[in-house]
């Protein structure tokens, strides 16, 4: 750890973030594998979109040189579930749009520092706030870490929920080493079904890279995942308010760091299927996708057959890892067996709502661990 004087400074309007941008970008590139929910354009954007609302609350810290060696991008926002209603303070970026891995930005040696300063600004707010709710962080980082033994020495009312499963591929060489890591059958489903669409069904696969290839063909994107949804009965995310604008945006603005990709199948001019690609640092990102399930080319399984060519093509150029969102879907079992795991801390501000808040999700929790010694898998032993 770098042995200096931190001084933050709390941005609380979106005009004082704007100038922040150089230094919140460099920061979040040094983040290889999960920089695409770290970055500018990914909170700014949130905040602009999906939360309008809520009230910056972004730390700044800068060190002697008046250098920016960290920041955490926080916010201030109504918290709701269910009946219950509070303002909270947690990170931006996190809700509807699916962050995953959020934490600090820090500058190579400022990490630690960086950390505690974060906390003691928290450890103010208390008095000020009813919750604070920091999600989606990596349950194995040193921030989950510090964060645990920091509410234990104090002994807060706070509590660990929202475990998740984030699974994701360490890339080998070849894709033929990475065609040995799955099982037969994925393999013979690949180059199966691959054959099947390309070149019986006669389809083509288009991939698409940056913003000005794929923002004109998101309209496309936005149809196709409705029509996946619909098939089920269900709107899909892209229906919530300002989530179609926030991505078109994201997509437009991103920093040049991280590229937006579009890979669709398309049989004639039409598309039938389609998948959209971060690549960021070492990383590729599955973000979304979508299909027509009235084509006959969806028997064939075409997000299938586009996730496997986009981790052929992430081998191909080198990429170190594979990244999907969280979630234990059984698709991705096929092309993967390793994942993280993504945590969400809830602690108690001032007022007994939180408090009692806190009991009851203690008291959830307690019984799905009990239904799940009773009845493993759904059925009772």
């Amino acid at each position: 750890m770098q042995s200096c004087r931190i001084e933050v400074s709390v941005l609380q309007t979106r005009e004082e973030i704007v100038p922040l941008k150089p230094d919140w970008d460099r920061l979040a590139a040094g983040e290889k594998q999960d920089g695409v929910f770290r970055g500018y354009a990914w909170n700014t954007l949130w905040l602009k979109h999906i939360a309008p609302e809520a009230v910056p609350h972004v730390l700044k810290m800068t060190n002697e040189r008046g250098e920016v060696v960290g920041i955490a991008p926080l916010c201030e926002r109504g918290y709701e579930d269910r009946f219950f209603r509070v303002r909270s303070l947690g990170f931006t970026g996190r809700e509807v749009v699916c962050g995953d891995c959020l934490d600090i930005l820090a500058a190579t040696g400022y990490e630690e520092e960086v950390r505690e300063r974060m906390l003691e600004h928290i450890e103010r707010m208390l008095g000020h706030i009813s919750l604070v709710v920091l999600g989606e962080c990596l349950r194995d980082s040193p921030t989950v870490a510090r964060l645990d033994e920091w509410v234990r020495a104090k002994g807060w009312r706070a509590q660990w929920q929202e475990e998740r499963v984030v699974p994701y591929i360490e890339l080998p060489s070849s894709f033929a080493e990475y065609r040995q890591r799955i099982s037969r059958n994925t393999r013979e489903n690949l180059r199966r079904k691959g054959r099947q669409l390309l070149k019986a069904a006669g389809c083509s696969l288009v991939r698409l890279r940056g913003p000005d290839e794929v923002l004109p063909q998101l309209p496309h994107f936005f149809r196709l995942h409705e029509a996946r949804w619909k098939s089920v009965g269900r709107k899909g995310v892209f229906a919530q308010p300002g989530f179609r604008e926030f991505l078109r945006a994201f997509v437009a603005e991103a920093h040049p760091q991280t590229v937006s990709e579009l890979y669709m199948i398309q049989s004639g001019d039409r598309p039938v299927a389609a998948t959209l690609f971060f690549r960021s640092g070492e990383a590729v990102l599955y973000y979304q996708s979508g299909w027509d399930p009235a084509s006959p080319e969806a028997r064939l399984s075409p997000g299938f057959v586009l996730h496997g060519q986009a981790i052929a093509d992430a081998i191909s150029e080198g990429y170190r890892y594979f990244e999907f969102l969280r979630g234990d879907e059984s698709y991705k079992k096929k092309f993967t067996t390793t994942a993280k795991r993504t945590t969400t801390l809830v602690l108690a501000g001032r007022g007994l709502k939180p408090r009692a808040y806190l009991a009851a999700m203690r008291a959830k929790e307690w019984g799905k661990s009990l239904h799940a010694r009773i009845m493993p898998g759904g059925k009772r032993e």
